[in-house]
C-alpha cells in the first residue's frame, strides 16, 4: 500500500479520483533506436541478373556497412526486401531507411518506382505508398542519405520494392540500415515520452491510437466532447468507462489534463478494494496538468509539472483495472506509461502542449519559467553548434539534452552562451533543458540535421 499526496489547500472545485492498478508485468518498449531481427529478399519478373549483394548487412545495428538491390537498366522486374522486427511495433513511429545511390543524388530516386508498405504479421496496413520527395533526405554527400515516413499503425515488419533502374538513375540502390525511433504525435506539442497507451478523445473517439484498446462498455456511445487542451476532451460519463484490456507495471506514470466545472464535479478511477477514494481540485474553471506516478513504495501527484506535497488516498498495487466516470468535469490527453517518468520529464511533458503553466501552485522542488522571462535557441534546425540567449542569468545553470523518449544524452555545467552538441548524436529532434541555480527550468525543442 502507498499513501499518494492529492490534496492542496488551494484546490476548490471537485474533481474526485481512485485508482485500479494492473500487476501484470510488461515489457516497456525500447526507447532506442530499434533494429531488425532478419530479413528475406525476392525477385520477381524472372531476372537472373537481379539481386541482393551482402543481404545480411541491413539489418542489425551496424550502420556502416550495406546490402546492395541490384537489377540491371530496363529489365521488367522488381526485388522485394522485407525487414522482420522480433516484437509487435506500436503505431506512430518513425522509420528510417539508411540509403545510397551511387553517382546520382538520392532525390532522383523520386522518379524511380520505389514502394514501401508495412504488416501485421501477415497482414496488410494499407498503407502502401511510393517513396517521393518528402520522404528522401539527403546527407551532406548528396548520394547518400535516409528514407523518412511514419507509421501510424502496429507492425512487425516492412517490404521495401524496388523496380528495374533507369538511364541515369542507376542500377543499385545501398541499404545501409532500418530502425524505427518514437515519434511526434500529438497534435499540440513535442512527443509525450513514448508512452503505452494515449487517448487523446479527438474525433469523438475513446480508443487508444498506440494500440487500439477501447475504453469499454462498447455500447457507450453517447459520449459528450468538448473543446480541450489539444483538440477535442472527454466529458460527462453516465455510465463509466472500463479500461480492463491496460495492464500497468508496478512502475507506473498517468497523465492527464483535466477541469471541473462545477462545485460538485468528479472524475472517479474505482476500485473494488477500498471503494471510493478521491482527490478534490478547488477553482479549477479551466485545464490543469495532472500526473500521477506510482512504484512499489510510494505515489506522488504533479500538478503542471510540479510536485504537490500532502496526504491523500490509499492506493493498492494488486488491483485488475482502470474504470473513468465524470460528472461535470472534462479530461483530456490520458497518456499510460510502463514506467516512472522522472521529474524533469514530468515537467517537460507538461509543458509540451505550449499552454500557459504561470498560475498558483503551492510550494514546489522546481518553479516554471514566468512570463516575462525570454529564453531562445539558434538556429534550429542547427547542425550541431547552438546559441542560447536570455534576459536572465544563467550563470551557474545547467543544461540538458534529451531524445525524443526522454532519456538524457548530454549534461553540462553551463559556461558560454555558443556550445557544439556531440558529433555522436545522430540527426532528429530533441529536448533541451536549461536548469538555473534557483532551479528555474526552462525547455525548448532542438532539431539536430546531420
Amino acid at each position: 500500500m502507498k499513501n499518494l499526496s492529492l490534496c492542496s489547500s488551494k484546490m476548490q472545485k471537485a474533481l474526485w479520483a481512485t485508482l485500479f492498478v494492473f500487476t501484470h508485468i510488461f515489457t516497456y518498449a525500447q526507447l532506442e533506436k530499434t533494429y531488425p531481427n532478419s530479413e528475406t529478399h525476392v525477385a520477381t519478373g524472372g531476372c537472373v541478373l537481379c539481386n541482393v549483394v551482402d543481404s545480411e548487412k541491413s539489418i542489425g545495428s551496424n550502420e556502416n556497412d550495406y546490402a546492395t538491390l541490384r537489377i540491371p537498366i530496363g529489365i521488367n522486374a522488381r526485388i522485394i526486401q522485407t525487414f522482420n522486427f522480433q516484437n509487435l511495433v506500436p503505431g506512430f513511429r518513425k522509420l528510417t531507411i539508411g540509403i545510397e545511390t551511387p553517382n546520382v543524388s538520392i532525390k532522383e530516386q523520386a522518379k524511380r518506382d520505389i514502394y514501401i508498405e508495412t504488416f501485421n504479421g501477415n497482414t496488410t496496413n494499407n498503407d502502401y505508398k511510393k517513396i517521393d520527395l518528402n520522404m528522401l533526405k539527403p546527407g551532406p554527400d548528396p548520394n547518400k542519405g535516409t528514407i523518412e515516413f511514419t507509421t501510424t499503425k502496429p507492425f512487425t515488419k516492412i517490404e521495401l520494392s524496388i523496380h528495374s533502374g533507369l538511364v541515369g538513375l542507376g542500377e543499385d540502390l545501398r541499404i545501409y540500415y532500418v530502425h524505427h525511433l518514437p515519434s511526434r504525435f500529438t497534435t499540440c506539442g513535442n512527443p509525450p515520452l513514448d508512452p503505452a497507451y494515449y487517448f487523446p478523445f479527438d474525433g469523438n473517439s475513446k480508443i487508444d491510437i498506440i494500440r487500439g484498446t477501447s475504453l469499454t462498455p462498447p455500447y457507450v456511445n453517447n459520449l459528450l466532447f468538448s473543446n480541450g487542451v489539444c483538440g477535442k476532451a472527454l466529458g460527462d460519463t453516465n455510465t463509466p468507462l472500463y479500461a480492463g484490456d491496460i495492464p500497468l507495471n508496478p512502475y507506473a506514470t498517468i497523465s492527464f489534463w483535466a477541469k471541473a466545472t462545477t462545485n460538485n464535479s468528479e472524475i472517479l478511477f474505482l476500485t473494488n478494494l477500498f471503494g471510493e477514494r478521491h482527490f478534490k481540485i478547488q477553482n479549477e474553471p479551466e485545464f490543469r496538468h495532472y500526473t500521477i506516478k506510482i512504484n512499489p513504495e510510494s505515489a506522488s501527484l504533479y500538478r503542471d509539472g510540479k510536485f504537490v506535497p500532502g496526504k491523500g488516498i490509499i492506493i493498492n498495487g494488486n488491483q485488475l483495472a482502470i474504470i473513468l466516470s465524470m460528472i461535470n468535469a472534462s479530461i483530456d490527453e490520458l497518456i499510460i506509461y510502463h514506467r516512472e517518468l522522472s521529474d524533469t520529464e514530468i515537467l517537460a511533458l507538461a509543458q509540451s502542449y505550449n499552454t500557459s503553466l504561470n498560475k498558483s501552485i503551492d510550494t514546489n522542488t522546481l518553479q516554471t519559467e514566468t512570463i516575462n522571462e525570454i529564453f531562445t535557441i539558434s538556429p534550429n534546425p542547427t547542425t550541431g553548434q547552438i546559441a542560447i540567449e536570455s534576459n536572465f542569468p544563467m550563470e551557474g545553470s545547467e543544461i540538458f539534452i534529451s531524445n525524443t523518449s526522454g532519456k538524457e544524452v548530454y549534461r553540462s555545467k553551463f559556461t558560454s552562451k555558443t556550445f557544439d552538441l556531440p558529433t555522436t548524436l545522430p540527426g532528429g529532434v530533441y529536448m533541451l533543458t536549461l536548469q538555473t541555480r534557483d532551479k528555474k527550468v526552462y525547455t525548448r525543442k532542438v532539431i539536430l540535421t546531420r
